[in-house]
C-alpha cells in the first residue's frame, strides 16, 4: 500500500505566506495545522512583513476603510473599497456592522487595524478577518467616578520595538488629574495606570507614526506625542499660523502633518504643515494647489485631504454621506481623477448626526486579535 506523504510544516508555512487574507481567513477551516498556522502571531508578523511578497502585491492596489454610523447612531458600518488604477467606479464591500455605546469615532488604520472608541471602553476591530473584540471598562460603568468623568478619550498605536498593539486611554474625573492608562493588546487583559503625564484635555482625533501617537489638545497650541515603547509623553509647539479648530491631523506620505480644513477660494489652494523634527518643533509648510476646476465641482468644500496612498497621490474624501459618494485622487501634477462609490448608505437628510463619514487607507493583515 502506498503511503501518503505529509507536507513539511516549513513549506505549509511559505505557502501560507504568499497567500491574500482572503483566501487565509478561508483555510482556517480547513485542519486544526491550517489553522494553527494562521492564527499564530509569529505568522502575523512575516505576513504583514514589508519584504514579504504578498504585502508588495497589495500595495499595487490602494484600498480604503469607509465607516459610518446606522440611522441614530445605533450601530457603526464598516466597508472597504479598492481604488483600481483606471477606475471610475467601484463597489464598496460591507464588512460588518459594530452596536456603538457612546461614541462613533474610529482611528485611523494602524497596519490594518481600527480602534473604535467609546471613551470608558475600547473596540478593536480587524477588517480583513472581521474580527473585533472589546476591552474592558477603564471603571464600572455604572459607578460614581464614571458618572463624573470630565472626558475620556482612546488612542491606538503600534509600537515597532515590541512589536505590540496598544492603546492609551485619557481619563479625567471632576476635581482630580487626567489620569493616563495604557493597554497592551495580547496581555493580561487589564488597564496599566501610568505615572504623570500632561494635564491637557485631548481631542479624539490620533494619528501614530513610527510608534509615536500624537494627539492635539482642547484650547491648547500644542501637540502631544506619546511614545509607545518608553511610554513617555513628549509636548509639540503648534506651528505659527496655524489655528487648532480648522485642522486635521493626519499622516502624509509617511510623516506627520497638519491639513487645513478650510479651502483658500483665492489662491485655488489648501495649507499643509509638515512635522519635521518632533524634538526640536521644527515645521515645514507647504500649499497645495487644486486645478481650476475644482471650485466648480459640487460639494467641494465638502472633501478633506484625508491623507496620501502609497504613489504619494494625495486622497480627498467626504466628511458626510452624499447622494452620489466619491473620493478624489491627486497627483501634484494638476492630474485628478474621481472614484465613485456604489452601495454606500444614502444620505439622510432629517438625521445629520448620522451622515458623518470616515475615510481612512487601509492594508491587509492577517493578526488575530482573540
Amino acid at each position: 500500500m502506498e503511503t501518503r506523504k505529509q507536507i513539511p510544516f516549513d513549506v505549509i508555512f511559505d505557502i501560507f505566506t504568499d497567500l491574500p487574507v482572503k483566501s487565509l481567513v478561508r483555510f482556517r477551516c480547513v485542519s486544526r495545522i491550517c489553522s494553527s498556522i494562521i492564527t499564530c502571531q509569529d505568522f502575523a508578523k512575516m505576513h504583514s512583513s514589508p519584504y514579504s511578497r504578498i504585502k508588495s502585491r497589495s500595495l499595487l492596489t490602494p484600498t480604503i476603510i469607509i465607516s459610518c454610523s446606522t440611522e441614530l447612531q445605533s450601530a457603526q458600518m464598516f466597508f472597504s473599497a479598492e481604488l483600481h488604477e483606471g477606475s471610475v467606479s467601484v463597489s464598496a464591500v460591507h464588512l460588518r456592522t459594530i452596536p456603538p455605546r457612546f461614541s462613533r469615532y474610529t482611528t485611523p488604520s494602524v497596519n490594518g487595524i481600527i480602534c473604535m472608541d467609546f471613551g470608558l471602553c475600547a473596540t478593536i476591530f480587524n477588517p480583513s478577518t472581521r474580527q473585533a473584540i472589546t476591552l474592558p471598562f477603564v471603571c464600572p460603568p455604572n459607578s460614581p467616578a464614571a458618572a463624573s468623568t470630565s472626558f475620556c478619550v482612546n488612542s491606538f498605536g503600534f509600537d515597532p520595538i515590541t512589536e505590540c498593539y496598544k492603546v492609551l486611554n485619557t481619563w479625567a474625573v471632576s476635581g482630580k488629574a487626567t489620569e493616563y492608562r495604557v493597554y497592551t493588546l495580547g496581555t493580561n487583559n487589564s488597564w496599566r495606570l501610568l505615572g504623570g503625564g500632561p494635564s491637557h484635555s485631548p481631542k479624539r482625533e490620533s494619528v501614530c507614526i513610527d510608534g509615536i501617537i500624537y494627539f492635539k489638545c482642547h484650547h491648547s497650541s500644542v501637540l502631544i506625542a506619546f511614545h509607545l515603547h518608553m511610554e513617555k509623553f513628549h509636548e509639540i509647539r503648534l506651528p505659527e499660523r496655524v489655528f487648532n479648530w480648522r485642522s486635521d491631523l493626519i499622516q502624509f506620505a509617511g510623516r506627520l502633518a497638519l491639513v487645513d480644513t478650510q479651502f483658500d477660494s483665492q489662491s485655488n489652494s489648501i495649507n499643509i504643515w509638515l512635522l519635521e523634527d518632533h524634538l526640536r518643533n521644527e515645521w515645514i509648510g507647504h500649499s497645495i494647489t487644486f486645478p481650476t476646476f475644482w471650485k466648480e465641482i459640487e460639494g467641494y468644500k465638502n472633501f478633506l485631504v484625508v491623507g496620501t496612498i502609497h504613489t504619494g497621490e494625495i486622497l480627498l474624501a467626504p466628511c458626510t454621506l452624499l447622494k452620489h459618494f466619491c473620493v478624489y485622487i491627486y497627483d501634484l501634477h494638476r492630474r485628478m481623477r474621481r472614484i465613485e462609490l456604489s452601495g454606500l448608505p444614502e444620505q439622510r437628510p432629517l438625521d445629520f448626526s448620522s451622515n458623518a463619514v470616515k475615510v481612512t487607507n487601509y492594508e491587509q493583515n492577517i493578526l488575530c486579535l482573540a
